[in-house]
């Protein structure tokens, strides 16, 4: 699976995908969610999540919709990748 890091205008033009925005405000440990098109093109969510946890969802989701790519936004835009949430590009 191919994770990609993606700037906050990229993420307005996606469609079809499947998305994971993480954010975290000051000290505060990182949460996740996951936005993904579902059947009949409905935008669907789920979240509050822990990344690790959201990271395994956005997989589990790509592998049954047949996509290799997962594009991942982060707040802030230089928020510090863990090693513990996987590899992104």
């Amino acid at each position: 699976m191919n994770f990609r890091r993606i700037s906050e205008r990229e993420a307005a033009e996606l469609t079809d995908c499947i998305l994971v925005s993480i954010g975290a405000e000051g000290e505060d440990e990182a949460s996740a969610g996951v936005i993904w098109m579902a059947e009949g093109n409905i935008v669907s969510d789920e979240g509050p999540l822990d990344v690790p946890a959201a990271m395994v969802l956005a997989t589990t989701l790509a592998d049954e919709q047949g996509k290799n790519t997962v594009y991942v936004l982060c707040q802030p835009q230089d928020l510090v990748w863990k090693d513990g949430w996987g590899t992104v590009n």
